[in-house]
C-alpha cells in the first residue's frame, strides 16, 4: 500500500492537509502517517492528546487509515528522515499563506526541502488538491530543471491528469537548444509512460507572473517544480518559494534536485 506523511503542527493548515490526505487515501487507497515533531520528551502526552483529538474528527474507517507519530526531533531533518523510513511516496504539507513563507513550523521551507530524499506536496491556506486533471511542469536550460519528471509521472498516473510543459521563451538560439532538448526528453518520459502533454513557452521577462496567469487560466491544478539552488537564470533559488506563495493559491510538488539526481531513475 502506497504511504503519505503529514507534518502536524494542529494549525488550521496542516490540518486541511489531513483531510486532504484523507480523500486521496480513500480514492487511491494510501495509508497516512500524520508526524508531530518535538522538542522534548516531556511534551508528548500533551502532543499525543491533541493529535487524538484530532484523529477523533474523522469517521471511523478514515481513522484506521491514519497512524500518528509524535516524535522528538527537528523539523528541517526529521521530517525527511522520517519520510524514507516510512517508504512514503509523498510529504503533504499545509503551509501559511500569509507567512511569505519565512516560517513552517518555525522552519525556512527550501531547508526543509533540501533535507529530504521524499517529494513534498505544498498546500496554501484556501487552496485545494483535488480533483487533478493538469499539472503544469516547469523546464528550462538545466537538465536538473526535469528532475521533477518521475513524481509528476507518479501523480499523473494516479490522478489520470495530463502534464503541460511551461518553459521561457528563449530568442538566443543556444539557450532555445537547450530548452528543446529538454523538452523532448521530457515528452518522451511522459509518452513512454503514456502521459499526454503538451508545451507552452512564456516571455522571461516577467516569467513567475506570466505562469502563475497561464495556471490561472488554463485551469491548473498543481505545480511541478525542482528545487535546484545552483543556478543564475529565472529559475533561481528563489523560484520555488515564490511559487509556494502564489498568488492563485495552486499546490506544488517539488523536491531537491541534488537528492533526486542520486536516486530518481530518471537521472541524467
Amino acid at each position: 500500500m502506497k504511504k503519505l506523511l503529514v507534518p502536524i503542527d494542529f494549525q488550521n493548515t496542516t490540518l486541511n492537509a489531513l483531510k486532504y490526505s484523507v480523500r486521496i487515501a480513500k480514492e487511491f487507497d494510501f495509508e497516512i502517517h500524520a508526524l508531530h515533531l518535538i522538542g522534548a520528551a516531556d511534551e508528548k502526552a500533551k502532543a499525543e492528546k491533541k493529535m487524538e483529538e484530532v484523529v477523533k474528527n474523522f469517521e471511523e474507517s478514515d481513522r484506521k487509515r491514519i497512524t500518528p507519530h509524535i516524535t522528538v526531533g527537528k523539523i528541517e531533518s526529521d521530517i525527511g528522515k522520517t519520510a524514507e523510513s516510512l517508504e512514503v511516496s509523498f510529504i503533504l504539507m499545509g503551509i501559511h499563506k500569509k507567512s511569505r513563507l519565512d516560517k513552517i513550523f518555525g522552519s525556512r521551507p527550501i531547508k526543509v526541502i533540501s533535507e529530504s530524499k521524499t517529494p513534498y506536496i505544498t498546500i496554501q491556506e484556501g487552496g485545494t488538491l483535488m480533483p487533478i486533471s493538469k499539472i503544469a511542469m516547469t523546464i528550462d536550460l538545466e537538465k536538473e530543471s526535469i528532475q521533477i519528471v518521475e513524481a509528476a509521472i507518479d501523480l499523473a498516473k494516479l490522478f489520470g491528469a495530463e502534464i503541460i510543459l511551461v518553459g521561457g521563451d528563449h530568442t538566443d538560439s543556444t539557450l532555445k537548444s537547450k530548452v528543446a532538448v529538454n523538452v523532448k526528453t521530457t515528452r518522451r518520459l511522459l509518452s513512454e509512460s503514456g502521459i499526454s502533454s503538451s508545451v507552452k513557452l512564456l516571455d522571461r521577462s516577467h516569467f513567475m507572473e506570466n505562469f502563475i496567469d497561464f495556471c490561472a487560466e488554463n485551469k491548473v491544478n498543481l505545480i511541478a517544480a525542482t528545487y535546484y539552488p545552483d543556478t543564475f537564470t529565472v529559475f533561481s533559488n528563489k523560484f520555488v518559494q515564490r511559487l509556494m506563495e502564489n498568488e492563485a493559491c495552486i499546490p506544488v510538488l517539488t523536491l531537491d534536485s541534488q537528492s533526486v539526481g542520486k536516486l530518481g531513475k530518471y537521472s541524467f
